[in-house]
């Protein structure tokens, strides 16, 4: 190669390095502020709940902690205390059933870290589900991840284990739930 074509070869190449590093670096902060507005949100109808309900938050590595899991035993004492409060959690919306006259919407929690999750099958009013399926296809087109806060007053705590995980199917009712 002739020294004159690789000296314009390295200035043409050149600025379309830093052109796409720069595009690229838009990018990636275009999906922090994304991620930083979506925990922002987050927090904020979280903080909506707590304030309108008397809940308990569910821990999010509530299956780490030992106290809580212990046997069954400990996971149904925690969820189905006496005093009957609600409890608060983010999940997956993850399904919609109908058993009988009642929707049943299906959350699921998982710690990656282990094989065990928490999968919740929570009674629904029937305009939350009617809400869900009206903007059903608009959140599919953009990939949302159908992430929700839900309150939920709990009747019921089973295990379910399989070769490779321990599921808990837990039961009862939504009292509220909105949309991260």
């Amino acid at each position: 190669m002739k020294k004159g074509t690789f000296i314009w070869f390295i200035m043409i190449c050149i600025p379309l390095i830093l052109l796409t590093y720069d595009v690229l670096g838009k990018k990636e902060s275009n999906k922090y502020l994304e991620s930083e507005k979506r925990e922002h949100t987050s927090k904020d109808t979280k903080n909506q709940l707590l304030s309108r309900h008397n809940t308990l938050e569910l821990p999010s590595d509530i299956l780490n902690k030992k106290q809580y899991y212990t046997y069954t035993y400990g996971l149904q004492t925690y969820l189905m205390h006496q005093n009957k409060e609600p409890i608060l959690f983010k999940g997956f919306l993850q399904d919609i059933t109908k058993e009988g006259n009642n929707f049943i919407a299906h959350f699921r929690l998982h710690e990656k870290r282990h094989r065990q999750g928490l999968n919740f099958h929570l009674k629904c009013k029937d305009e939350y589900v009617n809400s869900i399926l009206e903007h059903y296809l608009e959140e599919r087109a953009k990939h949302d991840r159908e992430e929700y806060w839900v309150v939920c007053r709990v009747t019921e705590v089973n295990k379910i284990s399989t070769d490779n995980e321990h599921l808990y199917l837990i039961k009862g009712e939504v009292i509220e739930m909105l949309k991260i």
